[in-house]
């Protein structure tokens, strides 16, 4: 769940006092508190983003998005993109 801090870091940014925030988070808290994600730069990546290879379309999930195979550098999670079908 989102925190005080993260609910802080959304008000400043409403006010127009934070401009852009800069995490090392991947743990998606900011994303789900609603920091605007034009505004958020994830340095280590979000655990909870998945991207279609094809479409390149972005999914936003309210849970990890691990890999297939552990350990494998195939960052294929078994679901197919709702919208082309891709992987």
């Amino acid at each position: 769940f989102a925190t005080p801090t993260h609910m802080a870091l959304v008000k400043l940014e409403r006010e127009g006092v934070l401009k852009h925030l800069i995490s090392q988070n991947c743990d998606g808290l900011h994303r789900k508190s609603g920091f605007d994600p034009a505004k958020l730069s994830e340095l280590h990546g979000n655990s909870n983003m998945e991207e279609c290879e094809s479409c390149c379309t972005r999914f936003f999930r309210d849970f990890r998005c691990g890999r297939l195979v552990y350990g494998s550098k195939d960052h294929f999670t078994g679901r197919q993109c709702p919208l082309c079908e891709g992987r």
